[in-house]
């Protein structure tokens, strides 16, 4: 009985350190997605914005988990508990945001940081990467609930978004050369602007091509 009485005590003391932890990570999720908020926002003047974009991301999700977990475990408890949750948590939509702006930035910034800050690029992918390829999503609407559907067959979601987020790049300075060359009248401005163009196929080729990963097919992108 007495060993009984302190193999009793001593998975009550675990129970009880376990459930303070738990306390201690709810209470602080809301300062650690405002820091989040904020390394995003100062980012970009950071000689480690590669690695940070990528730490953000890891802390992120980290959060994303622990957050799911709480609402799986909160099923059977009063609606109270999981409002408490949901408010709780409400800042993570935030942070996710912010994040889904920076690597839409770096995407439609393709030309500039290959060639200045290829790093960035790579991380950038490697983040899209590994959001389509895990099972628990960073980049959802507040529904831990709903099931994840892929955008196309042999893509995920955020591969089809950054897809559009490039296309949209291309397209909008496309279309700022064409008005370029409408508005001058000089036949030398336009062969320099349609240099420019040839420029920026050849560093698409040199630098560009080596920070995407093969299946986007990034130089037959351009070439369209």
């Amino acid at each position: 009985p007495e060993h009984e009485n302190i193999r009793k005590y001593s998975v009550a003391r675990k129970n009880m350190k376990t459930t303070w932890n738990i306390i201690e990570r709810f209470r602080q999720t809301a300062k650690k997605a405002e820091t989040l908020i904020e390394t995003i926002k100062h980012m970009g003047s950071s000689r480690d914005h590669d690695r940070m974009i990528e730490g953000v991301y890891r802390q992120l999700r980290d959060l994303v988990i622990f957050r799911n977990q709480l609402w799986r475990e909160g099923e059977n408890y009063a609606s109270e508990f999981r409002t408490l949750i949901q408010k709780n948590f409400e800042v993570l939509n935030q942070v996710q945001q912010e994040l889904n702006d920076a690597l839409e930035h770096n995407i439609h910034n393709t030309l500039i940081l290959c060639q200045e800050d290829p790093t960035t690029m790579v991380y950038t992918h490697k983040i899209i990467e590994y959001e389509d390829r895990a099972k628990t999503k960073v980049f959802t609407d507040w529904s831990v609930e709903d099931e994840y559907k892929p955008g196309q067959k042999n893509d995920g979601v955020m591969f089809a978004r950054g897809k559009t987020w490039l296309e949209a790049s291309i397209t909008s300075t496309l279309e700022e050369k064409t008005k370029e060359i409408a508005a001058s009248d000089s036949m030398e401005e336009k062969i320099q602007i349609l240099n420019g163009l040839v420029r920026e196929l050849y560093i698409v080729q040199k630098s560009v091509a080596l920070c995407y990963p093969r299946k986007w097919k990034v130089i037959r992108f351009y070439q369209k």
